[in-house]
Formats: structure tokens, C-alpha cells, sequence
């Protein structure tokens, strides 16, 4: 099941938190991407991250 609201809330403020770090300079452009992905998972957005048959 995909992330319900308080899910959602809680992923964009912790994708934030990475964005604003990856624009001061203390996390590359990888990195940030690589905590944006664990930040989705962890909040119940893995499956949107993952490839499937769009027939689903």
C-alpha cells in the first residue's frame, strides 16, 4: 500500500531537509538522491519507485 497523508507529510519534510542540505554543499548530488530514495521507502513510497507493467 502506498504512503497514506501523514506518510506524505512526513516524506517531503525529510526530502527538504536533504534539499536544503545538497544546496548548502554537505551532501552530492548522489547522495542526496540516494537519501531522497531511503526517505520514500521509509514513508511507504517504495512501490512508486520500482519498475512495473503499467497494466497493473
Amino acid at each position: 500500500m502506498r504512503g497514506g497523508c501523514w506518510d506524505a507529510g512526513q516524506a517531503v519534510e525529510e526530502i527538504a531537509v536533504l534539499l536544503r542540505a545538497w544546496r548548502a554543499g554537505e551532501l552530492s548530488p548522489e547522495e542526496a538522491l540516494e537519501e531522497v530514495e531511503e526517505a520514500l521507502y521509509r514513508n511507504n513510497f517504495g512501490p512508486l519507485l520500482e519498475e512495473r507493467d503499467e497494466r497493473d
